[in-house]
């Protein structure tokens, strides 16, 4: 294996490369943190098929895989602009938000699936006594939809951009909103009929608003968790709403 090798970014790809330092490294190493989407699953597969759909229903020219995948990072708007054509990309914005109603009525754009080797990996960390975290911007009623026994070789979550941190199943440490702040918001989202979800301490999650926004859009995997009540001053670590 060549210097240029290690750690490398593949043309694209996501797949494992082999590193000879590592073995060594882990024996130094008690716990490892890993990001989810795009790291442990393959978020990446449900942009591309988004993306090819929307423009394809659109009429537009459909970009190759690797073009798609060398936006993943940029804003929404402006990945998708710079796949248009020179004279379309003032439809940029339009093309966004069609790409987000798609996204939110197709189920198949919204599972998750794991990459491949993820699950081989963990359990070879677990018989190593290494500990495993994970850190993701989605809260923790979300995890639970998580196939292949994912959850079951993670013994930390730290979930909802930080907010919660969660050890071998038990809440160690929680972020409070400020009742002020909650109070501030939700009272202007219900006054404008804007649907919002919120997370407790305890890690359940709420939800005020359109109840279709639940069985046709982002918070469809919620639909059998999810409990209808406004914000009643409870203590909470997460607040998001819909437009």
């Amino acid at each position: 294996m060549t210097k240029e090798q290690d750690f490398s970014y593949i043309d694209g790809s996501r797949e494992v490369v082999f590193d000879d330092k590592l073995l060594e490294c882990l024996k130094k190493t008690k716990a490892i943190a890993f990001d989810l989407d795009g790291t442990l699953t393959n978020s990446i597969g449900n942009i591309l098929k988004c993306t090819h759909y929307t423009l394809g229903e659109l009429g537009y020219p459909q970009p190759s895989d690797k073009a798609i995948m060398s936006t993943i990072g940029k804003e929404l708007s402006e990945a998708l602009t710079s796949l248009l054509p020179e004279d379309k990309k003032s439809e940029g914005q339009y093309v966004t938000k069609r790409y987000r109603e798609f996204f939110m009525a197709n189920a198949d754009f919204q599972i998750d699936h794991l990459f491949k080797g993820i699950l081989p990996l963990m359990q070879k960390l677990r018989e190593k006594g290494i500990k495993i975290g994970v850190c993701t911007s989605r809260v923790i009623a979300e995890m639970d939809q998580f196939p292949d026994k994912l959850l079951d070789r993670i013994d930390c979550k730290i979930v909802g951009t930080g907010a919660t941190t969660v050890i071998d199943g038990k809440y160690f440490k929680s972020y409070v909103i400020p009742l002020d702040i909650a109070r501030k918001y939700t009272e202007y989202f219900e006054s404008h009929n804007i649907s919002y979800d919120y997370t407790d301490i305890n890690g359940d999650l709420y939800y005020w608003g359109d109840i279709e926004k639940i069985n046709n859009g982002y918070l469809r995997w919620a639909a059998g968790n999810i409990k209808i009540k406004a914000y009643e001053d409870e203590e909470i670590t997460n607040l998001f709403y819909f437009d």
